[in-house]
């Protein structure tokens, strides 16, 4: 016994969802214009022939949908927006490849004072910065993460809706750009802790990678908030 064709399937379907969304569209049209007119009259009245009282439903209705668009602006200006976060976090990625790329100080000479006759000779000072394997590997976990943090920066400005809108591209691109953000909060869990807790640490490099956290915890929320009504 043969299936029914493909495309009468998928025309069905998709009827079905547009009935649905046109009842649902009825029913919350029809709640509301209700609700408005009882504020108005305290009366219970359902006239769906009248103008007047469907108009009093999108009277109502019009200061919630203004301040819906003014809310979504200003998330759009926060996370987008001049200051917002994605222009500081690239404020933060310029900044840090600037000091990657700046040549390491040199530290002072140390010239060592003379020794008063019959003394013992003062012990030659050492380098402080440990070169341990452990520490090196978390070092390496930190740039690992920094790489994962800037392609999924690189995805999420490419997913600007401003542009087209949510097309089905900006949709696979911003989950790309959580599933980046994700890889690089689970290798800084690890890495963090293990690196501070290392005798010998560079302070510095820790303090990057506590930032890293920090700014890659705020766009991954954010990604996983919009790709979830993707």
């Amino acid at each position: 016994m043969s299936a029914p064709p493909a495309p009468r399937t998928f025309w069905r379907s998709a009827l079905k969802l547009v009935a649905q969304f046109v009842v649902i569209g009825a029913v919350l049209a029809l709640s509301i214009t209700t609700w408005a007119n009882w504020r108005r009259e305290q009366v219970f009245s359902f006239r769906v022939f009248d103008s007047v009282w469907w108009s009093r439903g999108r009277s109502e209705a019009q200061p919630y949908v203004a301040g819906a668009r003014k809310t979504a602006g200003e998330v759009y200006t926060a996370v987008w927006g001049e200051n917002g976060m994605v222009e500081k976090a690239q404020e933060w990625i310029d900044g840090l490849r600037a000091r990657r790329a700046a040549p390491a100080p040199v530290p002072p000479e140390i010239v060592p004072s003379p020794a008063p006759p019959g003394a013992a000779p003062a012990p030659s000072p050492t380098a402080s910065k440990p070169t341990g394997v452990g520490i090196r590997a978390q070092e390496e976990r930190f740039t690992q993460a920094e790489r994962l943090f800037q392609e999924g920066f690189a995805a999420y400005k490419q997913a600007n809706p401003q542009d087209g809108g949510w097309t089905t591209h900006k949709k696979a691109t911003m989950r790309h750009a959580a599933g980046c953000f994700a890889q690089a909060r689970d290798l800084l869990d690890e890495a963090i802790p293990a690196y501070a807790g290392a005798a010998g640490h560079d302070p510095r490099r820790l303090g990057e990678a506590r930032d890293l956290e920090r700014i890659n915890k705020q766009f991954l929320v954010n990604a996983n908030k919009i790709g979830g009504g993707l």
